[in-house]
């Protein structure tokens, strides 16, 4: 906001509203806006239920003292290319949960934009996830080149991929041809065929050099 060239009006403070935790019931963690990236590793049910996939996703993120004061809804408010969090989400089924516009899935966010609302919570439904996240940086704690999140779920693989730097996009089995749990070297050359239309701002063979990583 320092950087902009405008006036913000109006500011809503979200810490004192209960949302810095991870509710878990039968069917889905609801995350709360405020939850700092760290808590997606930390808690136990929540680590178990996404096969892990969080613990590459968030050790990176410049430091674990930006990782316990930035929070989940920023990086998914902002809809930022480079965020881990909201790639990996993306691979997951997830809704945002905003306060008067109600529910709209993550991919929608990404892709459409969001409404002029409140980010209240991140709703991860409970699936028999399998998934894993691989992402390319300069050095360390460096915003991500290009980063991937794939899982299995729902019969069908899911892949995220950010940064490039471009806008996260998700893309299904159905777009990528792949068609079973364990693909054919087949559908791999499909896959990165597909992935290869993704507008990028690293070169194409390094994008469909890490996709491939993470599929095998």
């Amino acid at each position: 906001m320092r950087l902009q060239h405008r006036t913000i009006p109006c500011a809503i403070d979200l810490s004192a509203c209960g949302l810095d935790q991870i509710e878990e019931s039968d069917d889905a963690f609801v995350i709360g806006a405020m939850t700092p990236p760290s808590a997606l590793e930390s808690h136990a049910d929540f680590a178990r239920a996404t096969n892990g996939v969080f613990t590459a996703a968030v050790r990176d993120i410049v430091g674990p003292q930006f990782c316990n004061l930035a929070t989940v809804g920023g990086s998914l408010y902002g809809r930022f290319g480079f965020s881990d969090v909201l790639c990996a989400l993306l691979a997951l089924e997830c809704e945002a949960k905003f306060t008067g516009a109600g529910c709209m899935s993550l991919a929608d966010l990404c892709e459409e934009g969001y409404p002029r609302d409140a980010l209240e919570r991140v709703v991860v439904h409970r699936r028999p996830y399998q998934a894993s996240y691989k992402c390319l940086r300069r050095q360390a704690t460096d915003f991500p080149v290009v980063n991937v999140a794939a899982a299995y779920w729902g019969d069908e693989w899911h892949v995220a991929v950010g940064a490039r730097p471009c806008r996260a996009r998700l893309l299904t089995g159905s777009q990528l041809g792949l068609e079973s749990k364990r693909p054919s070297r087949e559908e791999l050359a499909r896959a990165l065929e597909a992935v290869r239309t993704l507008p990028e701002g690293v070169s194409k063979n390094e994008l469909v050099r890490r996709f491939g990583q993470i599929v095998r």
